[in-house]
């Protein structure tokens, strides 16, 4: 075998071992930057998580005066319906009032008529 024999596969060898640690070398910087990107990515969803956690309280609050407030809707319809009622009732009675009012209005006038009557049967004289 000839030097030139043998400095051919050598050569190939050592051309493939570059080749091989170059590929090595770019699979690592790869590597490198795919973990960087999923420790920012994991950072950012813990940024995210941790912000989200003032909305949830705020949300919460929002939720407890929601119900207080349908609770003070809830009762201003009650007071409504009761105010409601007691204006009826007052509308009734002061129908109630009106009739008795006409009512005592025709019984003072039907009086007045006998009270005339009579004077006229009896005359202007005083007993």
């Amino acid at each position: 075998m000839t030097i030139s024999q043998t400095k051919t596969p050598f050569l190939t060898d050592l051309s493939a071992a570059k080749n091989t640690s170059a590929l090595i070398e770019e699979t690592v910087k790869l590597i490198t930057k795919g973990d960087d990107l999923v420790r920012a990515s994991l950072e950012n969803f813990i940024a995210y998580g941790e912000s989200s956690i003032p909305i949830t309280g705020v949300s919460g609050t929002v939720f407890v005066a929601a119900q207080k407030q349908a609770k003070g809707i809830e009762q201003i319809k009650i007071a409504i319906g009761e105010i409601s009622r007691t204006a009826q009732a007052n509308a009734a009675s002061a129908q109630e009032s009106a009739s008795a009012a006409q009512e005592i209005s025709a019984q003072a006038q039907n009086m007045a008529r006998i009270v005339e009557e009579l004077k006229r049967v009896v005359g202007d004289r005083r007993v």
